[in-house]
């Protein structure tokens, strides 16, 4: 979770955390507040060049958002929050889920 309240900032932290980790990565930010929510999602450009689509893996998390298909972004409100935030987390804390649910994106 991104302490930030524009797309703008979110953008910004994805650029320094993206000069900051090597490839190939996926990385997902969201922010929640005031009963509303942003996200992005990026994957690097050797992951989107096997195939691998940010819109379909944000698909799969329930969300639609506008973009590349190396980067997507967009916005939620409150009410659908903490359903998705539920089933986010329960991907992320599997590992073995994560590598499959990629793999089968491939």
């Amino acid at each position: 979770d991104v302490k930030v309240r524009d797309m703008q900032q979110m953008r910004n932290s994805l650029d320094l955390l993206k000069n900051k980790i090597k490839k190939p990565f996926i990385i997902f930010l969201f922010s929640k507040f005031d009963g509303e929510g942003l996200f992005i999602t990026t994957v690097s450009s050797d992951l989107a060049e096997r195939g691998l689509n940010a819109k379909k893996i944000i698909s799969q998390m329930g969300l639609k958002g506008g973009g590349r298909s190396d980067l997507v972004q967009g916005g939620m409100n409150n009410k659908n929050w903490q359903q998705k935030q539920d089933n986010w987390e329960i991907l992320f804390m599997d590992s073995k889920k994560i590598e499959k649910t990629i793999g089968d994106m491939l």
